[in-house]
């Protein structure tokens, strides 16, 4: 395959299957599973490439083995084509955040990563009551918990409720009973 010369919508799942060797096998697999029709960027990120990270950062991996994913990762966040950026977004760092992993992960990410976890993260938990509170003002809260806690390193799904029922309390913002 030849590598696409930029990083495009369209061509998000041979780029993984290119920058991430590992996948190059699976990703074959997968489009004869799919029987010659599209599968479409977030299934291919969400069925091999979320399984394949998840893997990697709940084991005690070489930290080199990450590079290429976090490479190409970092690459979406920063693109300004915003289904790029929600392939990162709502497919691998939502992901992410559900296996309760996004603090490992954090170390590896760049500032482009980051800065989209964080949005995610904090849009995760907004609702109709959050609407009227400033958002830059309810973003940096949620940065001054993280700091708090110790860093994103730290974050764990507890802790993550604990800051949003604190932020809420603080916004008065109504919060629905978890159940």
């Amino acid at each position: 395959m030849i590598k696409p010369e930029r990083l495009e919508y369209e061509n998000l799942p041979a780029r993984l299957a290119e920058e991430v060797p590992e996948l190059r096998v699976p990703y074959e697999e997968y489009l004869q599973w799919w029987g010659g029709e599209e599968p479409g960027s977030h299934n291919v990120y969400g069925d091999l490439l979320n399984p394949y990270l998840i893997s990697l950062l709940s084991t005690d991996v070489d930290p080199k083995t990450l590079v290429p994913v976090f490479r190409l990762m970092e690459d979406l966040a920063a693109h300004d084509d915003h289904r790029v950026r929600e392939v990162a977004a709502y497919t691998v760092i939502e992901r992410l955040f559900g296996e309760g992993l996004l603090g490992s992960a954090w170390p590896h990410m760049g500032e482009a990563m980051r800065s989209l976890a964080l949005e995610v993260l904090t849009h995760y938990f907004r609702s109709d009551e959050t609407v009227p509170v400033d958002q830059k003002t309810y973003q940096r809260r949620w940065q001054e918990e993280i700091v708090r806690l110790g860093g994103m390193e730290n974050l764990t799904v507890e802790a993550v409720l604990s800051i949003r029922d604190s932020i809420y309390d603080e916004f008065g913002i109504k919060r629905h009973k978890r159940v």
